[in-house]
């Protein structure tokens, strides 16, 4: 898990022991990078920060039967907003990366013609970066962390409202991997030519929730055993995730050129060159292309990752507790 350590289980360690162990990871992930997050200048922290963010909150919500059902409520409500607050900075920094990539789509000579957009984009990410920060000072991300922090450290975890918390976690982690991983293997082999881009982003999304599953349980098994399993399923997320980053760029892009050009919510007081309008209007033009490939490509990568052999992996790792 990036920014993680490994979380290391046993098959017969109760469910709510186990599910703190993966929680605490997590927070020890959100502590150690929350002063680069706030000092603003290493993109990484950001991103360690909120992987992690999104990796508690997908505990909660998948692994939803082990914690009291007014528990997972309040903290995924919390995570939730923390995540919200954390989201424009994060993006902004990966669209910064984006542009320079951007000029390899413009005609020779023209690279140059992006620097307004890159300058405009770091503005952005700088008041962006000042409100995230004005969040992380408030009482409500204190007290989050220091009650989260109370509950996953909780000496004897399960009573009332924990009814699975005394499983094993092998027999918890089988029954959620399951309906996971066939869902992620439905979904996909109904996308066909006609589907809506729409179809392979909820598609994305499943998979990262299996994603999520398979490294939260990964000392569970053998490494011969979930090692394919995993490289498969990320061969896939990176072909989507390509697939949808071409869209959100696109989406972007449009949208920055409009508040550089002054018709924008976020209009500024002086407009933009004509020269980056015009080079920020090739880049959406091509963005499509890129999308294209990516789709193309997709009909490959899913095929392996529903072939045969690759779905007895899967059986065998869903059967072996």
């Amino acid at each position: 898990m990036s920014g993680a350590p490994p979380v290391l289980l046993e098959p017969g360690m109760p469910a709510g022991r186990a599910l703190r162990r993966i929680h605490l990871a997590q927070l020890d992930v959100i502590r150690a990078n929350e002063a680069g997050t706030r000092q603003g200048s290493d993109p990484e922290a950001l991103h360690d920060f909120r992987v992690a963010v999104r990796r508690t909150r997908a505990a909660l919500t998948q692994i939803d039967d082990v914690y009291p059902a007014d528990t997972v409520r309040r903290f995924k409500k919390l995570f939730s907003w923390l995540q919200k607050v954390t989201g424009p900075t994060r993006d902004l920094d990966v669209y910064r990366e984006a542009v320079a990539g951007f000029r390899a789509e413009l005609p020779a000579g023209r690279e140059q013609d992006l620097e307004p957009l890159a300058a405009w984009v770091t503005a952005q990410r700088r008041r962006a970066h000042r409100r995230m920060v004005r969040s992380l000072d408030t009482p409500r991300y204190r007290r989050l962390l220091e009650s989260w922090r109370a509950f996953v450290e909780e000496a004897s975890p399960g009573g009332a409202g924990a009814p699975c918390a005394g499983e094993p976690i092998a027999t918890v982690a089988t029954r959620h991997l399951a309906p996971a991983y066939r869902k992620v293997l439905g979904r996909g082999l109904k996308i066909g030519p006609g589907s809506p881009a729409a179809a392979l982003h909820r598609l994305r999304l499943d998979c990262k929730k299996l994603r999520y599953l398979l490294e939260f349980f990964r000392s569970l098994y053998p490494d011969r055993q979930i090692g394919p399993p995993i490289k498969e399923l990320r061969r896939l997320q990176d072909c989507l995730g390509e697939f949808n980053d071409a869209a959100v760029q696109r989406a972007a892009t449009h949208r920055f050129a409009e508040e550089m050009r002054g018709t924008g919510p976020v209009a500024s007081g002086r407009r933009a060159p004509a020269a980056a309008l015009e080079a920020m209007r090739i880049v959406e033009e091509r963005l499509p292309h890129r999308q294209a490939r990516q789709r193309a490509r997709f009909e490959r990568v899913f095929a392996r990752f529903a072939s045969a052999a690759n779905q007895r992996r899967f059986e065998r790792l869903l059967t072996r507790y």
